[in-house]
Order: C-alpha cells, then sequence, then structure tokens
C-alpha cells in the first residue's frame, strides 16, 4: 500500500527524520507486523510513503533460519576443528614424538650403531634419515676416536714403564746401599761363626740367636729384592683398595738407606685408621717415589751449596678429609731450596728438567701428574721458597674412581 506524504513528511523536520531512517517495523497484533518505508524523488525529497504488513511467522521463521544456520555453522567449525586436532596429532605429533624417543634413548645410551625406524616417506621421515646418517657419521668417529684412545693408552703406558725403568736406573746406588748392609751383617756373622767353629770355642748356646740374626737380614735382601721385582713390573691397569701408608712405607725400602747415607732426615706422620683408596698400587707406589727422590734431589742440592749450617730433612703425612666427596690427602714436604717462580709454570709439562743434561727425562712430575689425574685425584705444589717445597696429593676414597679417564701428562 502506498500513501500519499503527509504535512509533516514535507517539513524540514520530517525530511531530516525520514533521510536518517530505513524501514520502520511496527506490530499491529500478536499475528501482523507493518513494515514502512519512505521513497525520495529525485531531489532527494519524500515523494511515497510504502507500508507492507506480513505475518508474524515469516519473521519468526526467518530468526529460526538464522539460529539454524548459526548453529550449523558453529558445529562445523567444532568438527573441523576436533578433525585437524587428531590429523595434526596422528601425523604429526605421535611421529614426531616416536622420533624424539628414540634419539633420547640413543642419546642416553650412546649406542651409535642403533638407527632410526623409519615409517613414513613425509617430513618425518626425512628427518629420520637425516638423523641416521648423523648417527652413522657419530659412530665413524667414535670408532676413530677410541681406536685413538686406544693407542695413547698403550703408547702411555709405555711411557710410564720407560719412566719405571729409568727410575730404578737412579735408585741403583740406594738399592745397592740397601743390600749391603744386611749383606755385611751377614758375612760379619758368618766370618764370627767360622772363627769359632776353628777355634773349638763355638758358644752352641749363642748360635742360635746368631743364626737368628742372619735369617732376619736374607729376609729383609729378599723383600728388598722381591719389592724391585715387583715395582719393575709393567703395571696391569688393575685397581684395588689400597693403603696409602703401607705403599709409602714400601718406597722406603728402595730408598731408605740411601736417604741415610746422604744424611737426609725423614719424618713420618701417617694418620691412622685412613681410609682406603682405589688405586693402581703400583702406579701409586711410582708417584711417591718420584716425589721423595726429587725432594732428596733438592736437598743434596742445597747441601752441596754450603748454605749456613743446612742439614737435610723430609717430612711425609697423611691424613683424612671429610667433605665431600671423602679424600685422602699425602703431604711430602723438603727443606730444600725451593722452586722458582719462573719454573713453576712448567714443571708438570712433559720433558721439563731443572738438572743437568743425562740426570733425569723430565718425565717423572709429568707422569705422576696423569697418574693421579687418571685416579680422580689431584697433584699440585702447595708452597715453595728457599726453605723448601710441599706437594701435596689428593686421592678419593671408595670404589668409584676406577672409570676409563685418559691420563693426561701435562698440567
Amino acid at each position: 500500500l502506498m500513501d500519499p506524504p503527509s504535512e509533516a513528511m514535507g517539513s524540514p523536520h520530517a525530511h531530516a527524520h525520514l533521510s536518517h531512517s530505513a524501514i520502520a517495523v511496527i506490530p499491529i497484533d500478536d499475528d501482523t507486523l507493518r513494515a514502512t518505508a519512505v521513497i525520495a524523488d529525485m531531489t532527494g525529497r519524500p515523494a511515497a510513503q510504502v507500508s507492507v504488513k506480513a505475518p508474524r511467522d515469516i519473521v519468526a521463521q526467518g530468526h529460526r533460519t538464522i539460529n539454524y544456520f548459526l548453529l550449523w555453522q558453529s558445529v562445523s567449525g567444532v568438527l573441523v576443528t576436533l578433525m585437524a586436532i587428531v590429523f595434526v596429532h596422528r601425523v604429526i605429533l605421535i611421529p614426531i614424538a616416536r622420533l624424539n624417543s628414540q634419539v633420547s634413548t640413543i642419546a642416553a645410551n650412546s649406542s651409535f650403531s642403533d638407527r632410526l625406524k623409519i615409517t613414513s616417506t613425509d617430513e618425518v621421515g626425512e628427518a629420520s634419515r637425516a638423523v641416521n646418517q648423523m648417527l652413522a657419521a657419530l659412530e665413524a668417529a667414535n670408532d676413530k676416536q677410541m681406536a685413538a684412545y686406544d693407542e695413547l693408552k698403550r703408547t702411555q703406558a709405555q711411557l710410564v714403564q720407560s719412566a719405571k725403568l729409568a727410575s730404578i736406573g737412579e735408585l741403583a746406588a740406594g738399592v745397592a746401599h740397601e743390600l749391603n748392609q744386611p749383606l755385611m751383617v751377614i758375612r760379619g756373622t758368618a766370618q764370627l761363626l767360622d772363627r769359632a767353629l776353628t777355634n773349638g770355642g763355638i758358644d752352641m748356646a749363642g748360635m742360635g740367636g746368631q743364626l737368628d740374626l742372619i735369617e732376619r737380614n736374607t729376609k729383609r735382601m729378599v723383600s728388598i729384592i722381591e719389592h724391585l721385582r715387583t715395582f719393575s713390573r709393567q703395571s696391569s691397569g688393575e685397581r684395588a683398595k689400597v693403603d696409602v701408608n703401607k705403599t709409602i712405607e714400601s718406597c722406603f725400602l728402595l730408598l731408605g738407606e740411601q736417604l741415610r747415607v746422604s744424611e737426609i732426615a725423614v719424618e713420618m706422620d701417617l694418620a691412622d685408621h685412613l681410609p682406603m683408596v682405589w688405586c693402581d698400587e703400583n702406579q701409586l707406589e711410582q708417584v711417591f717415589l718420584n716425589l721423595i727422590t726429587n725432594a732428596r734431589d733438592a736437598i743434596k742440592e742445597k747441601l752441596a751449596s754450603g748454605e749456613g749450617d743446612h742439614f737435610g730433612s723430609m717430612r711425609l703425612t697423611t691424613r683424612h678429609l671429610t667433605g665431600q666427596p671423602e679424600m685422602v690427602e699425602i703431604r711430602v714436604r723438603d727443606n730444600g731450596g725451593g722452586i722458582g717462580e719462573d719454573k713453576l709454570d712448567w714443571i708438570f709439562d712433559p720433558f721439563f728438567t731443572t738438572n743437568e743434561v743425562g740426570k733425569g727425562t723430565g718425565l717423572g712430575l709429568s707422569i705422576s701428574y696423569g697418574i693421579i689425574q687418571d685416579h680422580h685425584g689431584d697433584l699440585w705444589v702447595d708452597d715453595t721458597s728457599p726453605e723448601g717445597t710441599t706437594f701435596i696429593v689428593k686421592l678419593p676414597t671408595g670404589s668409584g674412581a676406577d672409570g676409563p679417564v685418559p691420563v693426561g701428562l701435562g698440567s
């Protein structure tokens, strides 16, 4: 229906109102709606008014249609989202998680010979192939490294043995002194017995004591020779619980008489109930022998210089350190002339020596340092001055220090 425009519509106020209006919907009753719109002429002025009546169920149907569309759109969005999540989970996340698990297992076991299972040709499969190629390269590099490590260990064992034999050569004079004393006792006792037998005045009651003296000195000689033979053997590398105090005391089977002849007093302050250390006793004795002979040489050099009323002395102490980790500490102190500051940074380097040419190989401290490092311990100069030098060795107690750690030959 079209109604003529009213006078009110022709007023400026009505024009302004209508020009800003679209369609006006007015409910007439419960069953009918009326929609009204104004049509403008060429100049934009209201020319006619259009009214339309419609049943309310059409409007309701439109609302229902809109609601159904919105509901369908929401359900479709949820379904698409769920399908996308399932797709991403099965096609991407699960294969990536499987790949990560396999890589983590290989990394944890360091099993570079293992390979990933490739079950697809997508990007995850390509990543698996790339990881397998990397594992193959790592396996080859690891094999080369292990071969180089084994060769290094063999070379090092030969070097340690060479240094040990050189030490035995330097100890030869001391061993001769160690054996000479019981030999003289045995010889003197035998001469007394022979003279008494010749003169017919042998005392059968006193012979037992003289024979006992011979037996004790022969046992001492056997002990020295057996210890020298044991020390000269190449180390098997096997480790066991070792009493550090006994290892230190055994060093003086080879050095004690030599130090006495050199007029060097030795004081030992060895802690009671010292915990065992897990080590190669033969190698540990080599370290202690080297530190003791170095201290001896420093003292003899100072004695030879004639600096004041100098007398040689050496002190060895052991103690138990109860911190974490639990350690055994060994100190070797001498009253020699000390180590120059310009040499402190070099003393643990291979072939560095302050001795004259032909005296020493320059490997003693370097190899000693490597042996202690291999036992997860430490060796360093605690202090040095013209009044003497103190070396400290620390070794862990227990049985957890026997891992395959390469021996370092330098500081």
